[in-house]
């Protein structure tokens, strides 16, 4: 992502000297490597499906209890998949926002 995308175009990054604009573009850069460590789990079923999730939205793991394998309980386990992915997208926007509130008052 460019400055120029951030900011919303060039006129407003002209405003910006390049010392700032480097600053910002460094504190971008620490934002997004702050996202990338953390890490929620979303689980579902009393724990019978977990979606693991970093606060990029990008899913590192996926758990299925095994007792949800067969076709008679395929469309418990697909509900149980998406509530699972839910759970954890909403973990993710409560951690990230609660690091923009705490980031804010340091």
């Amino acid at each position: 992502m460019d400055i120029k995308d951030l900011l919303g175009g060039e006129n407003i990054a002209q405003l910006l000297d390049e010392e700032k604009q480097k600053e910002l573009k460094e504190s971008m850069g620490r934002i997004k490597e702050k996202m990338r460590s953390i890490r929620v789990e979303g689980k579902t079923g009393g724990g019978l499906v977990s979606v693991g999730m970093n606060g990029a939205q990008h899913v590192f793991g996926v758990s299925i209890d095994p007792s949800l394998l067969s076709i008679e309980n395929k469309k418990t386990l697909e509900d149980l998949l998406v509530g699972a992915f839910k759970v954890a997208q909403k973990k993710v926007k409560e951690k990230l926002e609660k690091e923009a509130i705490e980031v804010a008052f340091e």
